[in-house]
């Protein structure tokens, strides 16, 4: 499926155990334009700590709630 990218900006990821961060930026492979990482703030209005994630990693979108789960079911260690 195609999606814009500026759809996915500002879209709060969720784990298991509840929001990880919203998706601040991208990384993109420079021969055939295809979102690598996304760059994901996790920090609050006083830390700014930002995670990079790849879209593997990742589950399906939630539209009307405006998040995206994780597709993994276990930590990432």
């Amino acid at each position: 499926m195609l999606v814009e990218v500026k759809k996915l900006h500002g879209l709060t990821i969720h784990a298991l155990d509840g929001e990880v961060g919203k998706v601040d930026k991208f990384l993109f492979e420079d021969e055939f334009w295809i979102i690598r990482y996304l760059i994901v703030n996790t920090g609050n209005w006083l830390l700014d700590h930002k995670v990079l994630i790849s879209p593997l990693a990742l589950g399906s979108i939630d539209w009307e709630l405006q998040r995206r789960r994780w597709a993994r079911t276990q930590a990432m260690l």
